[in-house]
């Protein structure tokens, strides 16, 4: 591309811009061309070939004699010759090849800090936190363009976050987007949670913190207390961990096949004799590994007493 006169040679435009970098401006890089070009010449031909307007063309010529890329003639009319780019760009060059030598040895002094931080056994993270406003945004954003695979296990507060999203769940279901939901036990006194789409595959555990995975690729933590949540990547040890953490969870939960027509007592009565049993079996393990007759026959069925 050039940028020309009708009675003017072209002058290239990239190669203006390229010497903008050398702290050339646009009108001193194009008399400067012109002059390589043309050899001597007076300021009005200067102007007329470097397309200038007559009026900049000694301040252009002044400039350019003083950053050492020009010589003024002095006669009448002016008239100025260019300096050879050898002698003209020299003095930059070396300077920014400083410049270049010196941002290199700060660069390795960097790493070395780093290095120190590494083996002192510290690793920084970065995660994005959402404020509590952006945070229903984000996770119906994420949900949209899920293509695998969502689990969640959430508390109140995450379960008002997944039914403003009840359509775009829907949505992800058609696509065949396997979702696994862990409803907290509390949850059961939303009278709302009964308007969950149906296809999805849901449990009831005991717990109290809310955090949604998409495709095993980003996870959502909710913190209940103040509605803020922080995304991280799975592959990161937190990550790892959230994901553990639902699968005991789900292995653990009370099964249910819909929360459309269920009977809330019943079901608070399930979770209740639910975790008895557990509470109960964990006392008779811990007194058959800690008591003095460890070598008897375990009790298969324990006597439990529900209490409601």
């Amino acid at each position: 591309m050039v940028i020309s006169n009708s009675n003017s040679a072209p002058l290239e435009t990239d190669l203006v811009g390229n010497l903008e970098d050398f702290g050339v401006s646009k009108y001193e890089a194009r008399a400067y061309i012109t002059l390589l070009e043309k050899g001597i010449l007076g300021a009005s031909e200067i102007a007329y070939y470097s397309n200038l307007p007559r009026t900049k063309i000694y301040t252009t010529l002044k400039k350019l004699e003083k950053k050492g890329l020009s010589i003024i003639i002095e006669q009448k009319p002016l008239a100025a010759s260019a300096v050879s780019p050898n002698e003209a760009f020299i003095e930059i060059i070396s300077l920014h090849e400083k410049r270049l030598k010196n941002m290199k040895k700060i660069v390795q002094v960097l790493k070395k800090i780093e290095g120190r931080k590494r083996i002192c056994g510290i690793e920084e993270k970065k995660y994005i936190v959402l404020d509590p406003m952006f945070v229903e945004q984000k996770v119906y954003e994420l949900i949209q363009y899920s293509k695998s695979a969502i689990t969640a296990m959430v508390d109140p507060w995450g379960l008002r976050v997944l039914l403003r999203c009840k359509e775009v769940l829907e949505s992800a279901i058609s696509r065949g987007v396997s979702i696994r939901l862990l409803i907290g036990s509390q949850c059961l006194d939303n009278s709302n949670v009964q308007s969950l789409p149906t296809g999805l595959e849901i449990r009831i555990h005991q717990f109290s913190d809310s955090v949604i995975m998409i495709d095993s690729s980003k996870i959502i933590s909710i913190d209940s207390t103040n509605g803020k949540a922080a995304i991280v990547s799975s592959v990161d040890t937190i990550g790892d961990g959230y994901i553990r953490l639902f699968e005991e969870r789900w292995t653990k939960a009370l099964k249910v096949r819909s929360l459309a027509d269920f009977d809330h007592e019943m079901l608070l009565k399930a979770l209740f004799l639910k975790k008895k049993i557990e509470d109960k079996l964990s006392e008779q393990i811990l007194e058959h590994i800690t008591g003095p007759e460890r070598d008897q026959q375990f009790p298969m069925c324990p006597s439990i007493i529900c209490e409601e």
